[in-house]
């Protein structure tokens, strides 16, 4: 994986950035991060593809940044006669909110069940006091259980994230909830009261790999 270069990377930044560690990047490079849809390289690049079970893939990423926004969200790919260009991403999860600097595991994110089989491209956009940051990765739906946490897949310490729901009441689904299913078919939900992202949660939401 790319977690002991990305640590490199980072050390080395002038400005605040983050790195997408899993799954494997299309590409990383720090000036040009902020451009879309995928920070300057390719959305539809197939160099290195990570099969994503729809029941919930995880994303590893490293921020410097001490507080932003993540959205996460995914395009199936272009007919060989359309451009990247006119890719349609559709969010995967609500915003997640993230405090503290280091490295965030969000795990049990969830595919779109009527694309198992076809490939996407997953975008990760972070959203801070530079702006909005960039990061895709090249990915097959699939069938499957929720995919494994890796050893390397924890947070750092002190790193904390909440989500921003689109339910009414702002409240987060639990264990004995339903998630949030307009969010996880694409919807763009409005900006809700805070609330904590639980270890527990159902597959359909994001769970987090506490050190």
């Amino acid at each position: 994986m790319l977690l002991q270069l990305a640590l490199a990377t980072l050390a080395t930044l002038a400005t605040s950035h983050f790195v997408l560690d899993t799954p494997t990047s299309i590409g990383f490079e720090d000036t040009k991060e902020g451009i879309a849809p995928c920070g300057g390289f390719e959305p539809t690049s197939r160099d290195s593809v990570t099969d994503w079970t729809v029941a919930g893939g995880l994303i590893h990423v490293i921020s410097t940044h001490p507080r932003s926004q993540f959205t996460i969200q995914a395009a199936l790919l272009p007919s060989a006669t359309t451009n990247s260009g006119d890719l349609v991403f559709s969010k995967l999860v609500p915003i997640v909110q993230q405090a503290g600097l280091g490295s965030l595991c969000l795990t049990g994110v969830p595919g779109i069940a009527a694309w198992e089989g076809r490939d996407a491209v997953l975008q990760v956009i972070q959203v801070a006091t530079d702006g909005q940051l960039f990061q895709c990765a090249a990915i097959r739906f699939t069938a499957g259980p929720s995919a494994p946490v890796p050893s390397l897949c924890t947070n750092s310490s002190g790193i904390t994230a909440t989500y921003l729901t689109d339910s009414p009441s702002g409240t987060a689904p639990t264990s004995n909830t339903t998630s949030p299913g307009p969010a996880a078919k694409g919807s763009v939900g409005r900006l809700s009261p805070r609330a904590p992202i639980l270890a527990n949660f159902m597959p359909a939401a994001i769970m987090l790999a506490w050190l």
